[in-house]
């Protein structure tokens, strides 16, 4: 082979590799700020009221939502648990994380006390019929208020 032709294939070679690292550099940039999007830098408490539900039909089931109008008049989509009830109107307290990249995502912390009956057990149960330890978490979660 002549030098000539073999230079110019070098260069073309090199041409190609740098082109490869900055692929992988935009990539794994790319990586980076997705996985930053879920890494919150700060979390804070708001309120707001229960406008209404949806869910979102999946393959693997229902997914429930509620749809929140915070007090600064915002109106977010809450994922909540399947067994959750659906209290329209009533308060709501959320968490808010802010992710490194300024992104908002709220988590459903429960109603607010004033507005929820914090009864969740049927009249007829009291609370000498509970077990020690259930009674024990349904006065620490607030759900039940003993008398002692």
């Amino acid at each position: 082979m002549r030098e000539e032709l073999k230079e110019e294939l070098d260069k073309e070679l090199k041409k190609h590799s740098k082109g490869k690292w900055v692929l992988a550099l935009i990539v794994f940039l790319g990586i980076g700020v997705w996985l930053a999007s879920f890494v919150p830098i700060s979390t804070e408490n708001v309120f707001g009221v229960l406008v209404t539900s949806t869910a979102l039909q999946r393959e693997d089931g229902n997914k429930r939502y509620l749809i929140v109008k915070l007090d600064d008049g915002l109106q977010v989509k809450v994922p909540i648990a399947r067994k959750t009830p659906i209290q329209p109107g009533s308060r709501v307290e959320l968490a808010r994380h802010v992710s490194l990249i300024g992104i908002n995502k709220y988590v459903f912390l429960g109603y607010e006390s004033s507005s929820h009956n914090k009864s969740l057990l049927p009249t007829s149960l009291t609370p000498l019929a509970l077990a020690p330890g259930v009674k024990g978490t349904l006065a620490a979660l607030g759900a039940v208020e003993f008398n002692r």
